[in-house]
């Protein structure tokens, strides 16, 4: 029985024509026999059938009944519904198109924005349990946490609310794989850290302590990454050897796939036991501690709280502990002064990412968020000026015994299908998005690198999305559609509609032109602050000024004898017009200042902090900098003369006259090594750093690169050509045949000002792209809203102009039904800006957020595209035929 009333069904939804012929031929054989019946009792044929069909009743209305009892009606009625949508949308290409772009930039650029805050706020390390984590950091003097030295680990270690602690520091190095140099961002481990972050190996097995100690042979693991790029995934990778900084290493183990390191935004490859880095003290000894970042996993039980309080409770002798053994009084004792911090450690260490990009994100999270809500508004808006063309075939449908309801479930089931086509779209199109942005984070970073995809949360968050987008045009359906199906519908549906029934539209476009002229003015705004700090005065001139990168320099060379050489070669180049050499990136974010005093006068201008730099001779030329009294550096200096330093002009006016300074003797920080030097010139002031915009002429100290070696570690070439492009080719190989070193990266120096400015680069061009976004949803939406005017009002029109109305006033009848909302959305706009704009001081440069000037060129603006859009249906309006519009009517 089961069996066939489940045969039955499947027939009657598979088989729908079948099913329906087979029903009319049951009735009509029932009305048939009831026929014969009649006839067999002596009627006639005529009354025969006339009695049947009056006992039997009206056939379709008897198909209708044996309909409502199938079970499966519901799936019929919905596959109807659901081709009448898609006949319904095919009839409306234009429209159908303007709503998947509306949809696909609303949805597309929040899942966009939000897939790199999960990237890069959100997402946890790939280990067990990673909510267990904390980390454990020293504030600096600014407030930022900051490495421990390695040598407090044993008193932490002693803790009995943390049950493991992970040390690690990180550098980028040269890894020559197969006679193969590449540049390899290396994390050195403590023995306990694959323990302690329950870290795993897919491939072999991972640091233990045992191979965390001076002298043992040389291990590293490395990510699945490198394992599949250079060893094509195989097995044998295992027992295989490399070179770091002239040692060898032999892999002993690979993690697993999702694994990419514990520092965010620059995966780590290579992971050595930290006491097996090739560093060397000054006084030849193998460095036996080394500043880390420190991870610890609690307790079991532990709160992240108790294990803050735990730690603290042990900062005294943390400190006491780890302090390093060359401070002197002064360093120790502001060593000892400060501050420890426990938070959570869950989503690895990250020494700028969040702190330079986590406010413009959420910023930019807030434009997108706002663009979403205009996308809706400018499609609801659209949607019931559709609908209401659709009035006449609602009535139609109401006469002939449809429900409210029904007409509801259309509406909502053409824009379900709408959302859900521009999600499909919006998701592709946001998730190519985010990784062409990130993948231009690389190009501008270099070593940074962060994934994007569909993980949990970006599930979570586009469901969430769709859903909110899907119940805003669900009530609007079910309301537009309550309000079509009335009594006087097909009456109104054949006269002209005057301003009713476009009250709702009116109030959608108002919303509208707030939200257009607000993201108006916040690009207006960003663009000029950015504009403005493209014009500071660096003082430097970045015309044909290059940066080359060096790495590579092996352990016990005589890096100034390497580096004059170096410059020799790249200066006989004809292209080269001068050279010189630093240990600072210009324009690289940074901002470490030192204590600067004068030594034979510590009461002129007293103690004050400047940024220091080492730098050798012709930098200050190469610049485009003048040395204002005294020399510059020479080549030849020695490291065992007196060394010396060149004052910045504002730091030299601050502590006197710069001429009279020459000769004098300066104190920088607490290092011996700069605890006396000879100021032998003051070069006009040069602005290198943007970290602080408001400071144009910072202090500065150069100290001089041929004396002192802790300049000499990190080398960076400026290199000014005379007018052509750098001869990037001959200066890699001057570089490889030196042997010593290799070319990391060149770039102009005016890429490194773009790339200081990268956020503000992004939120400009983001919210000028979304302004001209809005603008374009704001044309359409008037263009809609107008066009719908004429078009129901065609009849009026035609009856006025065939009165005398002139085309003028038939003009003015259209622009005036739009004067209004423009005035009221105009005032909104600016209330909304001027708040908008108190939140966003901080991104501003130059520019008030109450710039009158911005503003008044914003209204601007909106009223131009206001004009554009309305000029086709005020035009199509005052061009109607009174004939054509009376027969129309």
């Amino acid at each position: 029985m089961q069996w066939n009333s489940f045969q039955q069904r499947f027939r009657s939804f598979f088989f729908r024509r079948k099913a329906e012929c087979d029903l009319d031929d049951e009735l009509t054989m029932h009305l048939e026999l009831q026929v014969r019946k009649h006839l067999a009792a002596g009627m006639s044929e005529v009354e025969a059938y006339r009695l049947a069909r009056v006992e039997f009743g009206c056939i379709e209305s008897t198909s209708e009944e044996c309909r409502e009892v199938d079970r499966w009606r519901w799936l019929d009625a919905s596959t109807r519904n659901l081709k009448h949508c898609f006949r319904s949308l095919g009839r409306s290409p234009g429209f159908v198109a303007v709503s998947l772009l509306i949809l696909t930039v609303g949805i597309g650029s929040n899942l966009a924005v939000f897939s790199i805050m999960d990237a890069l706020l959100l997402r946890p390390l790939a280990v067990e349990r990673p909510e267990e984590l904390v980390r454990i950091s020293l504030i600096n003097p600014k407030g930022h946490p900051s490495e421990l030295p390695s040598s407090g680990l044993p008193v932490l270690q002693e803790n009995r609310m943390l049950q493991g602690i992970c040390g690690f520091d990180m550098s980028f190095s040269g890894v020559e794989i197969a006679g193969n140099m590449q540049p390899l961002a290396v994390a050195g481990f403590t023995g306990d850290c694959f323990r302690t972050l329950g870290l795993h190996t897919q491939l072999g097995r991972p640091i233990t302590p045992d191979d965390d100690h001076l002298g043992t042979q040389g291990i590293a693991v490395i990510t699945d990454s490198l394992w599949q790029r250079e060893f094509g995934g195989r097995p044998d990778a295992l027992g295989k050897t490399f070179k770091m900084d002239g040692q060898l290493y032999t892999i002993v183990g690979v993690t697993p796939k999702q694994f990419t390191g514990l520092l965010l935004g620059s995966p780590q490859e290579v992971m050595i036991p930290l006491l097996q880095r090739s560093n060397v003290l000054p006084n030849g000894r193998r460095q036996t501690w080394y500043w880390v970042s420190l991870l610890a996993r609690r307790t079991p039980g532990v709160s992240e709280e108790q294990a803050r309080a735990s730690v603290l409770a042990q900062k005294t002798q943390l400190l006491q502990e780890s302090v390093p053994y060359f401070y002197n009084a002064a360093q120790r004792k502001d060593y000892l002064s400060r501050h420890l911090d426990v938070v959570s450690g869950r989503s690895g260490i990250d020494y700028w990412l969040r702190r330079r990009f986590g406010e413009p994100l959420y910023a930019t999270f807030g434009i997108c968020a706002l663009m979403l809500l205009l996308a809706c508004v400018n499609l609801t808006s659209l949607l019931l000026a559709r609908d209401l063309h659709r009035s006449r075939e609602i009535s139609i449908r109401l006469a002939l015994g449809a429900k409210r309801s029904q007409i509801a479930g259309l509406f909502v089931l053409e824009s379900a299908l709408l959302v859900l086509a521009g999600t499909v779209v919006g998701a592709l199109v946001g998730l190519w998005t985010a990784r062409a942005i990130l993948a231009r984070g690389s190009l501008i970073f270099g070593y940074f690198r962060l994934d994007v995809g569909f993980d949990v949360r970006v599930w979570m968050f586009l469901i969430t999305l769709v859903g909110f987008v899907l119940t805003v045009f669900a009530m609007s359906s079910v309301w537009q559609a309550s309000r079509l199906s009335n009594p006087d519908a097909l009456k109104d549906s054949g006269r002209g509609v005057i301003a009713a029934n476009t009250s709702a539209q009116k109030t959608l476009l108002g919303t509208q032109i707030a939200l257009t002229l607000a993201f108006v003015a916040a690009g207006a705004s960003l663009g000029a602050s950015l504009k403005n700090k493209y014009r500071i005065d660096f003082g430097i001139d970045l015309r044909n000024l290059w940066e080359v990168m060096l790495a590579g320099r092996p352990k016990g060379s005589d890096p100034a004898a390497l580096s004059r050489g170096l410059l020799r070669e790249i200066e006989s180049l004809p292209e080269i017009r001068s050279v010189s050499i630093s240990d600072a990136i210009p324009f690289y974010t940074y901002d470490v200042q030192d204590p600067v005093a004068i030594i034979e006068n510590a009461q002129i201008g007293g103690e004050v902090r400047a940024r220091t730099i080492g730098v050798s001779d012709g930098f200050i030329g190469t610049l485009g900098a003048k040395i204002v009294a005294g020399e510059d550096f020479r080549r030849n200096n020695s490291p065992s003369g007196e060394p010396t330093a060149i004052l910045s002009e504002s730091l030299a006016r601050h502590f006197g006259n710069p001429h009279d300074l020459i000769g004098y003797h300066v104190r920088v920080g607490e290092v011996a090594e700069y605890g006396r030097l000879k100021v032998i010139g003051v070069v006009s002031d040069t602005d290198m750093n943007l970290a602080n915009l408001n400071d144009t002429k910072p202090f500065t100290i150069y100290i001089n690169f041929w004396q002192h070696r802790s300049s000499q570690g990190h080398p960076v070439l400026l290199i000014k050509t005379r007018g052509g492009p750098l001869p990037s080719a001959a200066i890699r190989r001057i570089a490889r045949q030196k042997g010593y070193e290799y070319v990391d990266r060149i770039t102009t120096i005016s890429s490194e000002v773009d790339t200081a400015l990268v956020e503000d680069r992004f939120m400009a061009y983001l919210s000028g792209l979304f302004g001209v976004l809005a603008l374009l949803l704001a044309a359409v939406g008037l263009f809609g809203l107008l066009s719908y005017q004429v078009a129901n009002r065609t009849g009026e029109i035609g009856i006025r102009m065939a009165l005398g109305a002139q085309r003028p006033r038939i003009q003015w009848l259209i622009l005036r039904q739009v004067m209004p909302i423009l005035v009221w959305g105009s005032l909104a706009g600016l209330a909304l800006t001027l708040a908008l704009g108190k939140l966003m001081t901080s991104f501003f440069y130059g520019v008030s957020a109450y710039d009158v000037s911005l503003l008044l060129v914003s209204v601007a603006v909106l009223a131009t595209t206001a004009a554009v859009a309305a000029w086709i249906p005020v035009q199509r309006a005052s061009s109607i035929d009174p004939m054509q519009a009376l027969r129309h009517e």
